[in-house]
């Protein structure tokens, strides 16, 4: 996927995402999902801390990467290798994308060609040395060829010319040498069949296509012409299929899809300050199941300009980045914000509902915690509960009876329908207010009724026993 010569690939962060997040490297993304939003809910509840907020932007930046299988792929490696570095273990280097001059990423598949174009290259170098040398010993040998892979037809020879001639050779040669009174047309003779003979040895040395009959004129019957040896087809060579280029992707008019996706924002924080669920549902597709307008009125979004939101293509949608929010879209003209883990709904315990009193007995008499529950949010995976107490006044010293205290919320159900939860125990030491979250898995709509178990311990010293109570808190949806 190419990426627009605006919107740079982004650099692997500096920290341990996983640990970041309190999980494990092998963690799959509903955990990471899990263990991000319970930290998000932990550090920020009510959506009052600012933007900049190291905590939730470094979450949120882990959450990010580690929910995305290519970024996540990319920052595992680049971990794997520098562990490969500090332990001495050489790991294989991935080809990486080269900048071109003016910023561009260089095609992968060029760098691809030219190393295979490098090896056919050597190959053919290494097959001519070869052909050469062998054509060199067998040119030695006396052996001809007309072309690679086309053998030359046997040639018969005339052996008994042949026999003749060097024993005639022979002869001439142990012939004893008259002297000077030798005669001239003897001399003649004896240079005649010199050359004779080297004139029929050269010939019978050159390889010939065919043999060649010599007609006499006398009555005997012609000879029967030999059969040609057929010469074999060469073998054709293997024709390697050429393949069409693949389409070239369109590219993307930056400044209108970050426009078209800046006003869909717009457009939904206009809906969230109305209320007006149904317009909102319009703008988050399938994001938010059950919205109520007691949740969408909590939810805030992104106040980011058109400029700073990053567009890039992903298969066949395009993304939209405004900061930490995703947007999606099939045309860049209508897009689709992920209402993520923004309240679907807002909940509240029945007008009159009393205080609940937790209470543990000493020797000294009765130690009381009066626990109330204000509000309870609920989102596509998880409830924050705003939880407040007080201790009893004529006690003066409970500050210090509780002070290894502990609050979380233990149980949850949904319309009467218990659903397992997950949540993380807040020390209560020195505060009256804790906003304790909880995860779970498996919930589809938004109930009427929320039912929610707050569960305290108390133990007396380091290393006593819990000594918990729960209470159960029934609210009913806004």
């Amino acid at each position: 996927m190419a990426l627009l010569p605006s919107v740079a690939r982004q650099t692997l962060p500096r920290f341990d995402l996983y640990a970041e997040l309190g999980v494990e490297p092998s963690a799959d993304s509903a955990s990471i999902e899990a263990a991000y939003r319970s930290m998000i809910l932990r550090w920020d509840p009510d959506g009052e801390a600012g933007r900049g907020d190291r905590r939730i932007v470094r979450a949120r930046l882990a959450r990010e990467w580690l929910t995305d299988p290519e970024r996540r792929g990319r920052y595992d490696a680049s971990h794997a290798r520098a562990a490969a570095r500090a332990s001495g273990t050489s790991i294989p280097a991935t080809p990486l994308r080269r900048r071109g001059r003016k910023g561009g990423l260089a095609d992968e598949d060029a760098a691809a060609a030219e190393a295979a174009a490098a090896d056919e290259a050597a190959a053919a170098a290494e097959t001519e040395a070869a052909a050469e040398a062998a054509a060199a010993a067998e040119a030695q040998a006396g052996i001809g060829f007309e072309e690679a892979g086309s053998p030359t037809p046997a040639i018969p020879w005339p052996t008994e010319d042949l026999e003749r001639s060097r024993a005639a050779e022979v002869a001439t040669a142990s012939r004893p040498r008259r002297r000077r009174g030798i005669p001239i047309a003897a001399g003649i003779v004896i240079t005649l069949l010199v050359i004779g003979v080297i004139a029929g040895a050269a010939v019978l040395s050159t390889p010939r296509a065919t043999e060649v009959a010599v007609v006499t004129p006398t009555s005997t019957p012609a000879p029967t012409p030999t059969q040609a040896i057929a010469t074999p087809n060469p073998t054709p060579e293997p024709t390697i299929e050429v393949t069409a280029p693949p389409p070239t992707e369109t590219p993307i008019d930056m400044a209108a899809f970050q426009g078209a996706a800046w006003q869909t924002i717009q457009d939904l924080m206009a809906a969230a300050a109305d209320g007006d669920v149904a317009a909102a549902q319009a703008l988050l597709g399938d994001t938010a199941p059950g919205l109520r307008a007691s949740g969408l009125k909590r939810a805030t979004f992104p106040e980011i300009a058109a400029t700073d939101i990053a567009i890039q293509r992903e298969g066949d949608l395009y993304t939209a980045l405004a900061g930490l929010d995703r947007l999606t879209s099939t045309d860049g003209t209508a897009w689709a914000f992920d209402y993520a883990e923004r309240p679907l709904a807002l909940y509240r315990s029945p007008a009159g509902e009393p205080v609940h009193d937790l209470y543990w007995l000493e020797s000294d008499g009765k130690h009381d915690i009066f626990l109330r529950v204000a509000w309870a949010t609920l989102s596509r995976s998880g409830v924050t509960v705003r939880v407040t107490w007080s201790y009893d006044p004529s006690r003066p010293d409970d500050a210090t009876y509780f002070r290894r205290a502990q609050l979380s919320i233990s149980s949850a159900a949904f319309d009467e329908s218990p659903i397992t939860v997950t949540g993380t125990a807040l020390p209560m030491a020195g505060v009256t207010t804790l906003s304790p979250t909880a995860t779970f898995i498996g919930a589809a709509t938004v109930p009427d009724q929320l039912s929610i178990g707050i569960n305290v311990t108390n133990p007396r010293t380091a290393d006593g026993s819990d000594r918990a109570i729960e209470s159960i808190f029934k609210l009913a949806v806004r």
